[in-house]
């Protein structure tokens, strides 16, 4: 059975719930090992500045490497519990629409949870290329859908996405929104679907 996909409950729980609706995407409600669950809850949220100092409390939502580490998590348990899913991390400028282990993943119903420009550096789920453009799930609840000349935003596939965005826009190296950002700050988890 598949879930439409969550929206994040705070401020700060983009990284945590683009990795619950990754799942959620992924696997079948039935087959959801709740290992995955408990590590996405043990890793994200993890209270480090950009710059590594521990704060007391996260007010910059989910580190680099808490992503990292889940996705190495992900595998073990993948593998675990036979689900054919395997995850890998893109960094820097590895994260571009071309990357062939993302059009791979996109392309054969996998999903990619990556981070992306907002107002400040926020994390979505990618889950449908083509030929021009992303779709992907924003999990920031909004009634005042973001500007930008090259996304359009929808609420008529709750399953799948809530945005479109031109490739050409995500592929760029500024702050622009819906842009994968700078090239030092990429990152993405590719999970993408290994033949049985």
């Amino acid at each position: 059975m598949r879930l439409p996909l969550q929206y994040q409950i705070s401020e700060y729980d983009c990284g945590p719930t683009s990795l619950r609706n990754a799942l959620m995407y992924l696997i079948p409600r039935e087959e959801m090992p709740q290992e995955l669950l408990i590590m996405i809850n043990r890793l994200s949220l993890d209270g480090y500045h950009p710059h590594g100092t521990e704060m007391r409390m996260s007010t910059f939502g989910t580190s680099d490497d808490a992503m990292m580490r889940f996705s190495d998590c992900f595998n073990v348990i993948a593998n675990q519990h036979e689900l054919s899913l395997r995850s890998d991390v893109l960094l820097d400028d590895s994260l571009r629409t071309d990357n062939s282990i993302l059009r791979e993943a996109l392309s054969k119903q996998g999903a990619v949870v990556s981070k992306v420009i907002m107002e400040v550096p926020h994390y979505v789920l990618l889950t449908g290329l083509h030929a021009s453009r992303i779709q992907l799930f924003d999990p920031y609840p909004t009634d005042d859908p973001v500007p930008a000349s090259r996304a359009s935003v929808t609420g008529e596939h709750p399953y799948d996405y809530n945005v479109e965005v031109e490739r050409s826009c995500m592929d760029r190296v500024d702050d622009h929104l819906w842009s994968f950002g700078p090239v030092y700050q990429r990152i993405a988890l590719v999970f993408r679907r290994m033949a049985a």
